[in-house]
């Protein structure tokens, strides 16, 4: 092989930038010239990415072909009976002595379809190797990608399942760290063709695609599919205490979270909770981070005191293990306020949230967007228990920091701009409130969809505040516009939907009877 050598990064390298112009026999020759330097075992990734390219390209001249049967019989050698036969049929195609060639490629063949592989043939050395070239950060172009592919297909039926399992599994972690999601999908899909019972690679796959969240199989049977298989993998075999595992249960069960699917999303996590506990410890950081979902994910499927109380109970845990000032303490502290309002006791979320305020500006910073969020929820609050004028003061006070550190048309900035609105209209200026709702209506419609919630509640603002400025046929007829949209989009039992249908019969009536 010290015609062929040197080791990949030290081949490749030149050659790769030019690999889509240069044809295959170019960078054969390049390979094979008298001046490269001499190298070792490492070079047999190489010669898997030269033989694919070779073979794939045009019939070499006879010079070309003579030196190429040398490189495969160095391979051949070396046990690489699989890189040795796919050269060697290239080069028994030119050249004197092609009968024999023909002969010695066919022996080679025997030797890498017995069920056996002789002990000297590095497989995985060459796989290692491949993967090496495919987490290169300088290769651009699809050939290194495309040829490992090819050569752990050309594996199949010579190593178990288990290990082509793993390599593509670790093609895939490859390609995904360079953000090549595409390819990374395929590559964990035919890591998934190859059935394993080993625990770190199943966790490993079920991991993987979580991470690729509902790229592989699309959202709702990604979700099924994954949690089917750790269900079936906890049952088949003894390793619910694998961290692996554990891990992926985790992100499963936020991947829940994330599509929308709460009752799932807080079962998954009661789920992990114990073996977390159990296996990482009760102060681990991930135990604390699903002792916070399972806290949230009460509050989401409607039990708004238990959420308080889990909140209430996780925030001491937070400040023994990360500290007073650690920002998910604080996050703690703004849902324990959150939740507190939604018990329904105004006063004090409002006076919990005053005391967050200047940690989270010490701490985070005053541009930082939970601070921001905080500033907002204390205007919220504050009109809540009945200081309208404040609120809309505290709330005109946000806009320009919204503006100037998320920008005009990031949604909280639209949110706190629908705020102003409301409250403009709750101090007595309907015309103003009305002006203001108009004005925000084509920036959401713009930025967030004519479908976004946001934006239907809006055009509801809209056609109330025209009606309390004395249109009442004009509010009939936005609101008999909205109508449908709502019940296409929120459907017919949503409560803003069953809202707009009352208010509709009750306008109705009302210019029926003037």
């Amino acid at each position: 092989m010290a015609t062929a050598a040197g080791t990949a990064s030290e081949l490749l390298t030149p050659q790769e930038q030019q690999a889509t112009a240069d044809a295959p026999t170019d960078l054969f020759r390049a390979l094979t010239d008298p001046g490269t330097p001499a190298g070792g075992v490492e070079s047999r990734a190489v010669l898997w990415t030269l033989a694919h390219r070779v073979a794939d390209g045009p019939p070499p001249d006879c010079d070309l072909a003579d030196r190429l049967w040398q490189v495969a019989q160095d391979a051949a050698d070396q046990g690489a009976f699989m890189v040795a036969a796919r050269l060697g049929r290239v080069a028994a195609t030119e050249g004197e002595n092609q009968t024999v060639r023909r002969v010695t490629v066919a022996r080679w063949a025997e030797q890498i379809t017995t069920d056996q592989l002789p002990d000297d043939d590095p497989i995985e050395t060459i796989a290692r190797g491949l993967l090496r070239l495919a987490a290169r950060r300088n290769v651009t172009d699809e050939l290194v990608v495309d040829q490992v592919s090819a050569a752990l297909g050309e594996l199949s039926g010579h190593v178990n399942d288990s290990l082509l399992a793993g390599w593509w599994l670790e093609l895939a972690e490859r390609l995904g760290e360079r953000g090549e999601t595409d390819r990374a999908e395929d590559a964990l899909l035919r890591s998934r063709e190859h059935p394993t019972n080993h625990a770190d690679i199943k966790a490993g796959q079920v991991r993987l695609a979580v991470e690729f969240e509902s790229g592989v199989f699309g959202p709702t049977p990604l979700v099924a599919r994954l949690t089917q298989e750790l269900n079936a993998l906890l049952i088949a075999a003894d390793i619910r205490d694998d961290q692996a595992v554990i891990k992926s249960r985790t992100e499963l069960a936020w991947l829940h979270h994330q599509l929308g699917e709460s009752d799932d999303a807080l079962n998954l996590a009661q789920a992990v909770l114990p073996d977390q506990v159990r296996v990482l410890g009760a102060d681990h950081p991930d135990t604390l981070v699903t002792r916070n979902n399972i806290a949230s994910g009460t509050g989401r499927v409607g039990d708004s005191r238990a959420a308080l109380e889990l909140f209430e109970g996780l925030l001491p845990d937070h400040v023994r293990v990360l500290g007073a000032d650690h920002p998910d303490t604080l996050r703690t502290r703004n849902n324990i306020a959150f939740w507190t309002g939604r018990v329904g006791d105004s006063r004090a979320a409002l006076e919990l949230l005053e005391g967050l305020l200047p940690d989270q500006v010490r701490v985070l910073g005053a541009d930082h967007p939970d601070t921001l969020g905080t500033r907002s929820n204390i205007a919220g609050w504050t009109g809540r228990v009945g200081d309208s004028r404040a609120a809309l003061e505290l709330f005109e006070g946000l806009l320009p920091d919204h503006v100037r550190v998320l920008g005009a048309d990031h949604p909280d900035t639209l949110r706190t701009r629908n705020n102003i609105a409301f409250w403009t209209g709750r101090v007595g200026d309907s015309r103003a409130a009305l002006e203001l709702f108009e004005g925000l209506l084509p920036d959401q419609l713009r930025v967030l969809g004519a479908d976004h919630p946001d934006a239907l509640t809006t055009r509801n603002n809209i056609a109330g505040w025209t009606g309390e400025v004395g249109d009442s046929r004009a509010a009939l007829e936005l609101f008999e516009g909205l109508l449908p949209d709502q019940v296409r989009v929120l459907g017919a039992d949503h409560p803003d939907t069953l809202r707009t249908r009352n208010t509709i019969a009750f306008l109705a009536e009302g210019l029926r009877g003037s």
